[in-house]
């Protein structure tokens, strides 16, 4: 039912709602009028540069230079957006003292850049759906650092009297050559750090963790302080098994982190016997050592890693 108006009154139509039965009322539908919105020039194209599948968007309003930090993206100022990894990999910028060879630190480059936008696992994460993390990040580390804290007496506790000649102890992932012994390892073969690795051992540092590595590989390259390289050159035959002793030292009121890393490669048709043990002196510490091994084995080459 339409109301009359007068001539220059606006007035607004009231639409009864429709009963059960119908009695004779219509009901008058009026047409709303839709804004048009902007114009096409006006919305903004995202880059086609992305992570994780998100877009980010150029804006045409030049930015301050004198912008407060806190008003920057985590990209801009390289903080990781995970609570957990920012405060791992603060803490270790905190201890870097010395220069690292190129290779480290262009995996540690490479691993922090990849953490900014990561996170870390939980077990609606497929990978980790019968792995929960949870009480490793609840809990405050302290990146462990220096060999002093071990002796000889507590390294001979760890006896394996096939490898005497071929031990190697890295103590809180570092390489402790006054506690090691190579005597029996043959002319031609590398053990050693990757600083004073060839580079075509070097150069093979990260290729098998960037593919097959989840975030706590990451974790291990972004805060790894030395790496530990072990060469086999085409042919060559180990009679002794190589053995490397991990130890971790604890830390005063906090769960110690370590990263040891080893990168062991075997040319064609060599052979070799490897065996990892990860221990502490000390029985009461709490320590998290967070270990990559990479391996890569040439045509016909036989490595038993125990």
């Amino acid at each position: 039912m339409d109301f009359p108006c007068s001539k220059g009154f606006q007035h607004n139509c009231y639409s009864p709602p429709l009963p059960s039965v119908s009695t004779g009322y219509h009901r008058r539908v009026i047409p709303h009028r839709v804004s048009p919105g902007p114009k096409p020039s006006q919305f903004r194209r995202p880059s086609a540069a992305g992570v994780n599948g998100r877009a980010f968007v150029r804006s045409s309003a030049p930015q301050s230079e004198d912008q407060h930090p806190e008003q920057q993206s985590s990209l801009q100022r390289g903080v990781a957006e995970d609570p957990w990894l920012a405060r791992t990999l603060s803490s270790f910028a905190s201890l870097q003292s010395s220069q690292p060879s190129p290779w480290l630190q262009q995996l540690r480059d490479s691993c922090q850049q990849a953490l900014q936008t990561q996170r870390m696992p939980t077990t609606r994460n497929e990978a980790f759906r019968f792995t929960d993390v949870s009480p490793i990040l609840k809990s405050s580390f302290q990146m462990s650092t220096g060999t002093d804290a071990v002796s000889s007496s507590q390294v001979a506790s760890h006896p394996l009297p096939d490898a005497d000649g071929a031990r190697i102890v890295l103590v809180n992932g570092q390489f402790a050559q006054h506690l090691s012994d190579t005597s029996q390892i043959p002319e031609g073969v590398f053990l050693g750090e990757v600083s004073d690795a060839p580079e075509e051992i070097a150069s093979n540092l990260g290729q098998q963790a960037r593919v097959r590595g989840g975030p706590f590989a990451l974790v291990n390259g972004a805060t790894a302080q030395q790496v530990l390289c072990l060469h086999v050159p085409e042919g060559t035959c180990l009679d002794v098994p190589v053995h490397i002793l991990h130890l971790s030292t604890g830390a005063s009121g906090d769960v110690s982190l370590s990263s040891p890393r080893t990168l062991i490669k075997l040319g064609p048709k060599a052979m070799a016997t490897v065996v990892e043990e990860f221990s502490s002196p000390d029985a009461s510490a709490h320590y998290f050592a967070n270990a990559v091994g990479e391996i890569e084995l040439g045509q016909g080459a036989s490595l038993t890693h125990r």
